[in-house]
């Protein structure tokens, strides 16, 4: 995504969190009792190596999180992926309940139709190992003011 808001986008050349240095964090932090993180970021799923991160942290038992902006980037090889790492949550960032304002602000085309596939999908909800899957959350970035958003998400979405 190419949000409005942020400039993580822009950044040439691409510099990713290494991964053996946060593999090293992630231990410490879980010796010294982290149990819940949310990995976050520009687009943590653009990271080469977010499923061995997040293979680590639930090898230390930690309950993870994503938080991504790109609807996009959920495609069935990638579920499969995160499940099989053990993520607990995904979330999706959303600002606005129009697709056209939505698209406008991300510069992504069609972007609500992209995160209502991920939604009503089935691939986010089937069990894999002896975990429940993972957890769809929608995040609301409700930038614009507007009290009715809300309500009006959950019409599109239910």
């Amino acid at each position: 995504a190419k949000c409005h808001f942020c400039t993580i986008w822009k950044q040439k050349p691409k510099v990713f969190a290494d991964t053996d240095k946060s593999l090293e964090v992630i231990a410490h932090l879980a010796n010294l009792g982290l149990r819940f993180i949310t990995l976050t970021g520009g687009e943590p799923l653009l990271h080469p190596q977010m499923e061995r991160i997040i293979e680590c942290c639930t090898e230390h038992n930690i309950i993870t999180a994503i938080l991504n902006a790109d609807a996009r980037l959920f495609t069935k090889k990638r579920i499969d992926a995160l499940k099989r790492g053990g993520l607990d949550v995904a979330c999706i960032s959303i600002d606005h309940y129009s697709d056209k304002v939505l698209s406008e602000s991300r510069s992504i085309p069609g972007l609500l139709k992209h995160i209502e596939k991920v939604c009503k999908t089935s691939l986010l909800s089937k069990p894999l190992r002896l975990n429940p899957g993972i957890v769809i959350r929608i995040v609301f970035f409700l930038s614009t003011g507007k009290g009715y958003i809300f309500p009006l998400l959950l019409e599109i979405f239910i």
